[in-house]
This record gives structure tokens, sequence and C-alpha cells, in this order.
């Protein structure tokens, strides 16, 4: 009878710790990416994509990126994840300035709409070369999306 309980008693908790390394499974699903709408993201406001594209031309204000899901086995569960955005200069316009790297850390819900961007400051808009944008959970890359940036 004592072994029996021990027995359950060590299923219950091989079970509990599998359904928690469970939840922490999440897979991205790409919704859009490419060119934010006018305005959208200043404020709070929804981003939305207004054109799809990896090209971006190079013009002081213009945002691009992607939007997102998180998936999981447990939907509305929370989630930490983290963002890179980055950049490397085309061949030859190194012009000596750092290169902007932005790493940070979110909490989300499973299931969420969510979106990863960025806004070319005029110095950038300059600037041709790749903007990296990287998606990550518990070092597990979940998406890496490439825009070319051309200045005008």
């Amino acid at each position: 009878m004592r072994a029996m309980l021990s027995t359950l008693l060590l299923l219950a908790a091989l079970s509990g710790a599998a359904a928690a390394g469970a939840a922490s499974l999440v897979q991205l699903d790409l919704i859009d990416h490419g060119i934010l709408a006018s305005g959208d993201g200043l404020a709070g406001k929804e981003v939305r994509i207004a054109q799809r594209t990896e090209r971006i031309p190079g013009r002081e204000g213009l945002a691009f990126g992607v939007t997102f899901r998180l998936t999981g086995s447990k939907d509305g569960a929370d989630v930490a994840y983290q963002t890179v955005i980055s950049f490397r200069p085309a061949r030859g316009a190194e012009d000596g300035s750092p290169r902007p790297r932005i790493a940070k850390t979110h909490h989300t819900r499973i299931g969420a709409e969510e979106a990863l961007w960025h806004r070319l400051t005029k110095e950038q808009a300059a600037v041709p070369g790749q903007w990296l944008l990287r998606i990550s959970q518990g070092g597990r890359v979940l998406l890496e999306k490439i825009f070319l940036v051309e200045p005008e």
C-alpha cells in the first residue's frame, strides 16, 4: 500500500512538471510584415501593416515591422519573450556611428496579437543596410525578419 502511494505521488509530481514544461513551449504565428500605416504605434495606437514588403524606403519617420501571435498549449497563459532590433550597414556605408541594438523583454498572454516595429530617425534613414527584428523565448529563436532599408 505504501509503495503504491509513493508511486502515485511520484507520477503526480512528474505529470505536474511535464505540464509546467508544456506551458513554456511557445510557437510564433507571423500575421503580417512590412511598412506600418501612418502614425501607427504612436501613443498606444494599434499597429497595422499598410504595405507588405521587406524593402523599406529610407524616409525619416517611416515605421516597419511585424505583427504576430504567440501560441502554446495554454491559451491565455502569461508568457515572457525577448526582442532584438539591430542594424547592419551595407558594405561601404559605414559612417563610424554606433550601430543601434535594442533588446527588451516583454510579457503577454498566449493568443494575443503583438507587434515588433521600428521607426527610422533622419540619420538611420540615410544609411542603407539591413534591419534585423528577432523574437525569441527561453533562448530559442521564434522569428528573424530582415528588412532592407534603401535611402530615397
